[in-house]
């Protein structure tokens, strides 16, 4: 391989997909946060999940500025390509739930992050939203459940917005975050039931995504309208979490055959939503909800912690030599 082979190898090796591995620890990062507040759990995992999501964060930040600026090429076909543009919006998500999991533990920390994240993320769902609607070059094929990235993510937002940013962006990014879930939810569906050319086989853990709206809009929910929870949109939301963790059980068979890769980390952040949905529920779910919600605590956390364990194999691998 020549030198410069070696670097592009080296340096357009981590995917913009990466910044969902942030989204999963930081996502159980608030799981953990919640059972503490309600399950007795210890605080200390939260805190120690905030601070490896931190830093994750940042050093894919400076690697992926890197790459940037380096093969900017490499970068451009990344946030171009309908398929994986969505996940480029992972990266201002990420920041926000890393924002949220030192809410608690470092609130003044938590707003200096929350603020440029929330913004951007703002700008980003415009920039997204002005490209889908001023293309004509998209397909039904590649609508996946990666879409929700870049615009249902605004639910996000307001998971720590009333408490360490602003209550007024906070419901606004929460309007967007649900109208555009409705808009966008028959689409994903109708990709999936209607079009007989099936999802690529690497993007077929994407399909968890679905679980993540309706468990992040009832927490976020919770965290605009505390006293709502347990009213009927409690109910609706989780059920419709439920019912999309159940479809993706279904499908294990077909899931667990695709290689492994960053669209793997998908499944991560979508189970910390519905643990954390579940555990707000507690209170209103009545006999058996302590013991479920340790059960998809254990499960969520096993389930990251086997995707760092072969991430970080991945990672000590070297870099394959590109085609031809």
């Amino acid at each position: 391989m020549t030198t410069q082979a070696a670097l592009r190898a080296r340096f357009s090796r981590p995917p913009v997909g990466l910044f969902a591995v942030v989204m999963g620890i930081a996502g159980l990062s608030l799981a953990w946060r919640r059972a503490s507040h309600q399950l007795a759990a210890p605080s200390s995992v939260a805190d120690v999940l905030a601070v490896v999501a931190a830093l994750l964060w940042l050093t894919l930040a400076v690697l992926y500025v890197a790459k940037a600026i380096r093969f900017s090429d490499v970068v451009r076909a990344e946030i171009t390509d309908p398929v994986r543009m969505p996940f480029a919006a992972a990266i201002t998500v990420a920041l926000l739930l890393v924002a949220t999991a030192f809410a608690t533990p470092a609130p003044a920390l938590a707003t200096v992050i929350w603020w440029p994240a929330a913004l951007a993320h703002l700008a980003i769902t415009v920039a997204v939203l002005t490209s889908w609607f001023g293309g004509s070059h998209l397909t039904l094929p590649q609508v996946l459940p990666t879409w929700f990235i870049p615009i249902v993510g605004n639910l996000v937002t307001p998971l720590a917005g009333p408490q360490i940013g602003s209550r007024t962006l906070s419901w606004i990014a929460f309007g967007v975050g649900v109208a555009f879930y409705l808009a966008l939810l028959p689409l994903i569906l109708g990709r999936y039931i209607l079009v007989p050319q099936p999802v690529p086989g690497h993007l077929r853990p994407v399909f968890a995504i679905l679980i993540a709206p309706p468990a992040v809009a009832l927490v976020a929910a919770h965290s605009l309208l505390p006293s709502s929870t347990g009213g009927w949109h409690s109910w609706v939301l989780l059920a419709g979490a439920a019912t999309f963790a159940a479809l993706l059980l279904g499908c294990a068979p077909r899931v667990a055959k695709a290689p492994y890769g960053p669209p793997w980390w998908a499944l991560s952040f979508p189970l910390a939503a519905l643990t954390t949905a579940v555990i707000v529920m507690v209170p209103h779910l009545g006999a058996g909800a302590t013991a479920l919600a340790w059960v998809l605590l254990t499960v969520t956390s096993s389930v990251v912690v086997a995707l760092a364990v072969r991430s970080l194999q991945d990672l000590a691998a070297p870099a394959a030599a590109p085609a031809g």
